[in-house]
């Protein structure tokens, strides 16, 4: 019964293991590969002695099979061991490796020691005192083994999938060699009940490992199945994606163009040059520009978000003094236009690199953000640079953002106040501030806010420094 629980369970784990070569799977395909041999080899000999009257080996050939069987299930056992450990042993970036080498070598000079005691009883007048110190060395480092395996993942059990399923196969398991250990210490092995007692357990030992690594495996397959699943969701999400960017792309050239000459028109008729205009054209042809404008900027935004979201935006860095750049007599216009207060605090001579033209891009976006949401007060930039990196932040006292708002802010076609946004004269697209955050995880920058509710919001930006 052992060896078919032994053969089943070396078959699965074996198998897994062709297919995915991991340092648990090594370890308990070595571990159950070695227990499947000596138990083997012990079934073999059984069966040449029950049916072929053959009779057991004595001296040397003796202490060879003992010698053998033994160093097997010594070394069945670490490796059975070391495979519930895995994790443990990479939680502390710790050699699993050279640990197995060093008990390895243990069980090779121990069962070298065993082997010396087991001849000299051979050879010995009186016999039987060395080979009991012998047996006692070997029950010893296999007990030492499976309790410093059920101890160590006790101590680590936070996170381990299976610990008590895992720590009770391996105590069963311990169970015989305690039994044995305790039948030669206590009753020179001469406990007939002990001997009895002990015999299922290498059994029941077995089938509750083969329980645990089974759910294991079946644990693996799952999560094999959800990665593959979630890998081709990720194609088709892909391929998805890749279809709407180009749809995206062809639908808003394609408005460019009756735009354009929308626009053309619409400047020729407010410039009266078709003919004179009554006070209510004029008003209507206000309301035809504003919406003309405020699309084309919707369809620039859209295309400046879908170039960036297809990985095709490249950084073309440069040297910039940062406070030349802010200061532009058309940005500060922007804050002027409404009264506000502009206060740039940028040093004059600060010079970061950066890609020019895609930090206008968040330059304008957030200012343009922090005016239109400011009614009066002011308008601050400053910027500094540290050891590792630089700082940008730009401050308003307008409305602020509620901690709710401010979890969606940079999330695409959100617009904070659907008041203040969707206003048609000066509403926003609800992508500039998707934009931004794009152009800034391009620079491998951070973006935060700090807001509150009628006192005002601060935009704060760090990037690595080239300078």
């Amino acid at each position: 019964m052992d060896l078919l629980v032994l053969t089943l369970v070396a078959y699965m784990v074996i198998s897994e293991f062709s297919r995915e070569k991991t340092k648990e799977l090594r370890y308990l395909s070595l571990a159950f590969g070695i227990l499947w041999i000596e138990s083997l080899l012990i079934n073999i000999l059984l069966f040449f002695e029950v049916f072929l009257h053959y009779e057991r080996p004595e001296g040397i050939q003796s202490l060879f099979l003992s010698i053998s069987t033994s160093f097997l299930e010594a070394c069945a056992i670490l490796f059975l061991a070391h495979a519930f450990l895995t994790k443990i042993f990479e939680k502390r970036e710790e050699s699993l490796s050279r640990t197995t080498r060093r008990y390895f070598f243990l069980i090779t000079v121990l069962l070298g020691i065993v082997s010396w005691l087991w001849y000299l009883d051979l050879t010995a007048p009186k016999g039987h005192f060395y080979l009991y110190q012998g047996i006692i060395i070997t029950l010893t480092l296999k007990l030492f083994f499976l309790f410093y395996a059920i101890v160590e993942i006790f101590r680590n059990r936070k996170g381990i999938k299976y610990v008590s399923d895992v720590i009770i196969a391996l105590f069963f398991y311990a169970i015989p060699f305690f039994l044995q250990f305790a039948n030669l210490v206590f009753f020179d092995g001469g406990n007939a009940k002990l001997r009895v007692i002990q015999h299922p357990f290498p059994l029941i030992g077995a089938l509750l490992l083969a329980r645990v690594v089974y759910l294991k495996l079946v644990d693996k397959a799952q999560l094999r199945d959800e990665l593959r699943a979630s890998q081709e969701r990720y194609l088709h999400e892909k391929e998805v994606s890749k279809m709407k960017d180009e749809f995206i792309s062809t639908v808003s050239h394609e408005l460019r163009t009756p735009l354009t000459s929308m626009q053309l028109y619409t400047s020729l008729l407010e410039a009266e040059k078709l003919g004179k205009l009554s006070p209510k054209q004029k008003d209507a042809l206000s309301i035809v520009s504003s919406e003309n404008k405020r699309l084309s900027r919707l369809i620039n935004d859209i295309l400046s978000l879908s170039r960036l979201e297809s990985d095709q935006e490249r950084l073309y860095l440069e040297k910039v003094n940062l406070f030349a750049l802010c200061n532009d007599d058309l940005y500060v216009h922007m804050a002027k236009e409404k009264k506000l207060t502009f206060i740039n605090t940028i040093p004059k001579d600060l010079e970061v690199m950066v890609d020019k033209e895609k930090f206008k891009q968040i330059y304008i976006n957030l200012l343009s953000n922090a005016v239109r949401f400011t009614d009066k007060g002011s308008i601050s930039i400053s910027a500094e640079k540290k050891t590792m990196r630089w700082h940008f932040s730009i401050t308003d006292t307008g409305v602020g953002i509620t901690p709710k708002k401010q979890e969606k802010l940079f999330e695409k076609f959100y617009q904070v106040d659907d008041v203040l946004t969707r206003d048609k004269a000066k509403g926003g697209t609800g992508l500039g501030l998707a934009i931004v955050k794009k152009i800034v995880d391009l620079h491998k920058g951070d973006i935060s806010v700090v807001s509150e509710v009628g006192k005002g919001t601060t935009f704060h930006l760090s990037f690595p420094r080239r300078l």
